[in-house]
């Protein structure tokens, strides 16, 4: 059920692993492939994107 999460990790981080039988995917390893793919440059939403999520956390915290 993880793979794709696993082949995106492998893609971002391939070049600091020599080792390719890592199979386990952690919350934390979703969370930071999921912010990659929001906050990275080739996103033009990005800063949409905080600009609401600030906004949100804000009514939240009220």
């Amino acid at each position: 059920m993880d793979c794709g999460v696993w082949v995106a990790q492998w893609m971002i981080m391939d070049h600091l692993w020599e080792d390719y039988s890592v199979q386990h995917v952690s919350t934390a390893t979703c969370m930071r492939l999921a912010v990659d793919l929001v906050m990275k440059s080739h996103n033009e939403m990005a800063g949409d994107i905080v600009h609401k999520a600030v906004a949100h956390w804000q009514v939240e915290a009220k």
